[in-house]
């Protein structure tokens, strides 16, 4: 079946989806809203083709994976040192490569140690 969803209404483990302006309908006991996001790769060599493997954007979704391992965070934007901070959670091995990114302050710098 396809269509499009254009409303929604229930309760868990009693949802009712309108498909088509009400020409379907469709129960189900969960709905999971997926809303198309669509990641912005930096313009390097090589990231299209490793997304997803070992070019990665969340720790909470890959971490497990690259946990102890040597991990590089590309910083593009003031998010950097949150990144940092996060991956080190996972691995005593993180480096930051400033790319776009402003250099960290003092404080930032002394956050992001073991």
């Amino acid at each position: 079946m396809s269509g499009v969803a254009t409303g929604a209404s229930g309760t868990v483990d009693d949802f009712t989806i309108e498909v088509d302006d009400g020409r379907m309908h469709v129960t189900a006991r969960r709905v999971v809203l997926a809303t198309g996001l669509v990641d912005k790769l930096p313009d390097m060599p090589g990231a299209e083709a490793a997304w997803g493997r070992t070019v990665l954007h969340c720790p909470f979704c890959h971490g497990w994976e690259v946990r102890d391992h040597r991990i590089a965070v590309l910083g593009r934007n003031e998010n950097a040192i949150h990144q940092v901070l996060l991956f080190r959670q996972l691995s005593e091995n993180v480096t930051l490569f400033l790319h776009d990114a402003q250099e960290p302050s003092d404080e930032q710098r002394s956050s992001s140690l073991p």
